[in-house]
């Protein structure tokens, strides 16, 4: 009984507030491969877009930079794009 509260209160907050997501890495190149299909595929909702997958403008720009100076990444990533 004693457990149960917390346990409670935890679920409820997980349920709130979602999963939290884990910055961009530079070399996740199957993450920054899906989030420009889905910018490609929303245009007009860039904010929108990079909330769902929990990153900034910043990151992604930094990923990219990342992805382009490394030929596998860059190779990786192209293979990936839609």
């Amino acid at each position: 009984m004693r457990l149960l509260l917390p346990t409670v209160l935890l679920l409820v907050a997980s349920a709130c507030f979602g999963p939290t997501k884990a910055p961009l890495e530079p070399t996740d190149v199957v993450r920054a491969a899906a989030i420009a299909n889905d910018l490609k595929a929303e245009p007009r909702a860039v904010d929108a877009v990079l909330a769902r997958h929990g990153v900034t403008r910043d990151q992604v720009e930094a990923a990219l930079y990342a992805i382009a100076s490394d030929p596998d990444l860059a190779q990786k990533y192209a293979s990936l794009r839609k």
